[in-house]
């Protein structure tokens, strides 16, 4: 199902080394199917990440969307922005992928136009209902990487569900169900 070529399979295997090294989080073998999956099923042309890390998702999601996909992705933090732009940087999809840094909820805002996806691997909460005003017309694909492990799995469980969860629900139209 990857598109993924052995130029990218080898940059992709330095990040997951890097991310294991450094204790970067990075979606697992099992969410990464989902991910590729859904994405190679809708092969959107414009994409919100919220939630950068290193840009491992990133480039899957550029590898497996629309040959011109224009992603725009959001992360807190400037060092792992920085390590993102320079591992993307040396993928072919570096002009096709912006990095935003500062407060995704603030940032949102500043957004102009639509996204076929929106795939959240970021803390929730404020992000989530600055999200909930933008116009989406594709599906959010929501991983909880913060939550217990496996990263990337927690799908709407039956624990409790928390205020982006109710958000989702009330929400059908943009949430890919897994």
């Amino acid at each position: 199902m990857s598109n993924v070529n052995d130029e990218l399979a080898e940059l992709l295997a330095e990040m997951k080394a890097y991310g294991e090294a450094n204790h970067v989080p990075i979606i697992n073998i099992n969410g990464l199917a989902v991910l590729e999956k859904a994405v190679a099923a809708k092969k959107p042309q414009r994409v919100l990440e919220i939630g950068t890390g290193i840009g491992y998702s990133t480039l899957y999601i550029a590898a497996n969307a629309a040959p011109e996909v224009e992603i725009v992705s959001l992360e807190l933090s400037e060092e792992r922005a920085a390590e993102a732009r320079a591992f993307v940087d040396r993928s072919p999809y570096g002009q096709q992928i912006r990095i935003i840094t500062g407060d995704a909820g603030e940032n949102i805002q500043k957004l102009t136009g639509s996204f076929d996806m929106v795939f959240i691997d970021a803390a929730k909460g404020q992000a989530v209902d600055q999200l909930a005003k933008k116009h989406c017309h594709g599906l959010i694909l929501p991983f909880f990487a913060a939550e217990d492990p496996p990263f990337g799995m927690h799908f709407f469980t039956k624990k409790a569900e928390t205020a982006e969860q109710n958000l989702f629900r009330r929400s059908p139209q943009w949430v890919f169900y897994f």
